[in-house]
């Protein structure tokens, strides 16, 4: 039980430093304490890092240990899964640039009703949203059933 909470605890921790990997850039408040560590105090994130997957590979070397061995159900582990969910989904996704560029030209597509291959969204004025993109200088990569599906969620 304690090791849940330890895991929970390195969990909550990781769901709150993550938004230090905001771009600087970006018209996002209350995170500017976080950047500046992130950002220019590279030491801090480097080891904060690495010591968090560390512990979490350590962790779950331990858990395969302890449903191996019958200490863990599938309903205990799968209350793990349904935990780590539920703080994880709160995390910022900074290392998926790609999820933002889809947005980005969903909201070309249907929002400002442009053709997302020919206009990018930098060409969109006034928005800040395209301010913190990777790819806001390009047009769409995929092809017209992959814009469909971004229907999907717009809706």
């Amino acid at each position: 039980m304690a090791m849940n909470f330890i895991y929970y605890f390195i969990l909550i921790i990781f769901a709150i430093l993550s938004w230090g990997f905001v771009e600087p850039s970006a018209s996002l408040p209350g995170i500017r304490s976080l950047n500046q560590i992130i950002y220019f105090q590279t030491l801090y994130p480097t080891v904060w890092y690495t010591v968090t997957i560390t512990v979490l590979f350590a962790w779950y070397v331990w858990i395969l240990h302890r449903i191996k061995a019958g200490f863990l159900t599938s309903k205990n582990v799968w209350y793990l899964i349904m935990g780590t969910t539920v703080i994880l989904v709160w995390a910022y996704p900074a290392l998926s640039n790609d999820i933002f560029n889809y947005i980005a030209t969903a909201k070309v597509t249907f929002l400002y009703r442009e053709n997302p291959y020919i206009v990018m969204p930098i060409d969109i004025p006034n928005d800040a949203s395209f301010t913190s993109l990777h790819a806001a200088n390009k047009v769409a990569l995929y092809g017209p059933v992959w814009i469909a599906l971004t229907a999907i969620p717009h809706v």
